[in-house]
């Protein structure tokens, strides 16, 4: 007698099984949509990986690159490098060497000729564009030449 239940309870388990798995398959609708729906609102924007430069468009009303604005107040800054004890300088490492690739477009600069680098660097490069960034970002409240 126990072998004929357990023989009608591994034949309904079966049965009950098939018919979980069939009406899950076959009844079942398709996930998601099939297609990406319309937008709602019109779309007035494209991605910038699609921009060209015909798509610039100047912000109107300042020329940016003009020394003839004269700045609301003149803000004076400082840009602090600091030094990690348990670290040798980036830029006294071979270029790419970092995991990140840097650094990248120099290198191999010794450490007692670091302060010289940054001062070049930023003497060139921080006169160049500060300007016309802090101009742009202020409209024309922050100026500095």
């Amino acid at each position: 007698m126990g072998v004929l239940k357990f023989l009608k309870r591994l034949v309904v388990g079966a049965i009950s099984v098939g018919f979980i798995t069939v009406s899950t398959t076959t009844y079942a609708a398709k996930p998601g949509l099939e297609s990406f729906p319309e937008p709602v609102d019109p779309q007035s924007w494209v991605l910038p990986r699609d921009m060209t430069w015909d798509d610039y468009r100047p912000v109107p009303g300042v020329d940016w690159k003009t020394a003839d604005v004269k700045p609301e107040r003149v803000i004076k800054g400082a840009l602090i490098i600091v030094d990690f004890p348990d670290r040798e300088f980036m830029l006294s490492q071979p270029e790419g060497s970092e995991i990140a690739g840097n650094p990248v477009g120099t290198g191999n600069i010794p450490r007692d000729q670091l302060g010289k680098f940054w001062v070049d660097f930023l003497s060139q490069n921080l006169r160049k564009m500060s300007p016309i960034f802090w101009i742009f970002i202020s409209r024309g409240a922050i100026f500095w030449m």
